[in-house]
């Protein structure tokens, strides 16, 4: 039963509740781990694994179809700080979704719904910080907390995860106010749940995305760096020691296979004390072999084991009742045997439908001021809803903007609808100054399966440069949600479904919203900005001047060889209306 609640939390991950303290930070850099999940599953929903034992009491997998493998590696240890979370702040999550070709009906089954995930299918690194519960309008939207909050989470990512390229360049004013949470969005748009007082503290947060620094190689980009000591698991900035957190569990346990990232993602809370963050890491990733090695050997370090749980899902069943069949090691004394179980799935936490949508994102037009172009084929997936609207989530970075009385113009006539927590942007600070915004634009949809969206943005002036001409300005993907105000209701737990999960208050069939499901992560756009060119400077301020000099003399030259013909008074003009 251990091994079926780690299962089931995989897929259903809780909140650790924070305490704090008064110590003093330790120095140490972590304690040891408190529990490894490793789970292998076939990567398409249909397909189902089988294993065999070899004489050195390796397990190996095998696909019935040839299509690959699935997988997922949850860890949790405590990290010590030098600084405190703020008293406001719950958790702040940090994601990293790479930009690979990762396709898994499998993991957009199971994962990709999930709320306790920043971002899916929006590639760069996405950091979100959760707020307190209850927390009212007044406090969220004060912007001297807003910084507070913004300084402190800086210090905590630089401080907690400092592997060099792995946490952004954060700029002032990077964190953007933002709704969470989209399966307590309410029963008709986010745009209700932000304005209501009861609800909204449940769906805001903070958040902010950025592409991936171009000074990080390709092969680690998206992968924060782990280590494993002799007695614990750790963040690390050591180049050497660089691993995934797959990575650390193959490393002298099972023959390694080659693997790819889908997503990364850190959560990190209070723990214990004041100095002392509970460190939660979740990794999805994909392999293309036919078989793959695991094992259920513990590591020995210094006679002490580590805890670690193996676990391979050997087929899906996705009907009325969901349940998944899955091989586990149960040791009698010395001896060893693979058993099979099976164990039954929540059902309103899962999509009895699900089909991936081809997303296309370009940015059409030339200069500063330009259209973003988005093409969504849904195939079908909104014929289960009548009604049914497209909603983006759009994070806006320094580089640019939108503007909102545009915006607006554009919602009077019925083109779409627009939740943003500013009044108005300020369109005229330059990208050094300006901060990050997230705005929702939601569209509706039409009876066709296929979508196109087209609104305005606009880049901001750069700062000017010594060595180049423009500037790659990043536009991060939205992250598109789907509503379906016809979709069933269900109030009663499912079957497998524990009282005591957090989470079934979040069920998909309570939800009006859905994450739409992408087929491959969407890229991030880089677009060329043109920027002033320092070396030119005299050059411009000569010309500017000349030119200015010459168009003085030459209305000094009008003024002067213009004869002007004297006028008549008003006095001699004015004439008595006769009778």
């Amino acid at each position: 039963m251990r091994i079926a609640h780690a299962l089931l939390a995989l897929l259903l991950p809780a909140a650790i509740s924070s305490v704090s303290s008064n110590e003093e930070p330790p120095r140490e850099a972590a304690v040891p781990a408190d529990s490894t999940v490793v789970a292998f599953w076939p990567r398409d929903a249909d397909d189902t694994l089988s294993h065999a034992r070899d004489p050195d009491g390796i397990v190996w997998l095998s696909s019935s179809s040839g299509r690959g493998f699935f997988g997922t590696v949850t860890s949790k240890f405590d990290t010590f700080v030098q600084t405190a979370l703020h008293p406001l702040i719950q958790r702040i999550d940090i994601a990293w979704v790479p930009p690979v070709d990762a396709e898994s009906t499998t993991f957009d089954q199971f994962f990709s719904h999930s709320p306790h995930l920043v971002a899916v299918h929006s590639v760069g690194i996405h950091v979100q910080v959760v707020p307190v519960f209850p927390i009212d309008g007044q406090t969220f939207l004060n912007e001297a907390k807003q910084r507070e909050i913004e300084a402190n989470v800086q210090n905590v990512l630089q401080d907690a995860i400092s592997t060099s390229g792995v946490v952004p360049e954060f700029q002032a004013g990077f964190l953007a106010n933002s709704l969470c949470n989209y399966r307590k969005w309410g029963n008709n748009s986010p745009m209700t749940s932000a304005s209501d007082p009861s609800a909204a503290s449940s769906v805001w947060c903070y958040t902010s995305s950025f592409s991936f620094p171009t000074t990080v190689p390709i092969a680690t980009r998206g992968l924060p760096a782990f280590k494993r000591t002799d007695d614990a698991t750790t963040l690390t900035t050591e180049s050497p020691e660089r691993e995934s957190a797959l990575g650390i569990y193959l490393r002298s346990k099972v023959p390694a296979f080659d693997y790819v990232s889908r997503v990364t993602q850190v959560t990190l809370e209070q723990s214990s004390s004041q100095y002392r963050l509970s460190t939660r890491v979740f990794e999805a990733w994909t392999a293309d072999a036919h078989q793959i090695p695991i094992s259920w050997q513990y590591d020995e370090h210094d006679g002490s084991k580590t805890a670690a749980h193996s676990l391979a899902v050997s087929s899906i069943r996705l009907d009325d009742a969901p349940s998944i069949e899955y091989l586990s090691l149960e040791q009698n004394g010395e001896a060893e045997m693979i058993t099979k179980s099976s164990l039954m799935l929540p059902k309103n936490q899962f999509p009895g439908y699900v089909t991936p949508a081809s997303v296309n994102v370009s940015i059409a037009g030339e200069g500063f001021h330009r259209r973003y172009s988005i093409d969504v084929d849904l195939h079908g997936a909104q014929r289960k809803c009548s009604e049914s609207k497209l909603l983006l989530r759009v994070p806006l970075s320094h580089d640019v903007y939108a503007d909102l009385d545009e915006l607006r113009r554009m919602e009077r006539f019925g083109e779409l609808r627009l939740l943003a927590f500013s009044k108005h942007i300020e369109i005229e600070r330059p990208s050094p100054v300006s901060p990050q915004h997230t705005i929702a634009l939601e569209f509706p949809i039409a009876s066709s399966d296929t979508v196109h969206i087209d609104f305005p943005i606009h880049f901001r002036y750069q700062a000017p440069s010594e060595s180049d001409l423009y500037h790659l300005a990043s536009i991060v993907s939205p992250e598109f949600f789907l509503y379906c105000p016809s979709s069933s209701r269900q109030s009663e737990p499912q079957v497998g479904q524990r009282d005591t999960d957090d989470s079934s208050a979040e069920s998909l069939d309570a939800a009006y919203f859905q994450r739409l499901s992408v087929k491959s992560p969407i890229d991030v756009q880089d677009i060329a900005v043109p920027v002033g060119y320092l070396p030119h400077g005299p050059f411009v301020s000569i010309m500017t001047l000349s030119v200015a000099s010459l168009g003085a003399l030459l209305l000094v030259f009008i003024a002067v060889t213009t004869k002007t013909p004297p006028s008549a008074s008003l006095s001699s003009l004015w004439k008595l209306k006769s009778a």
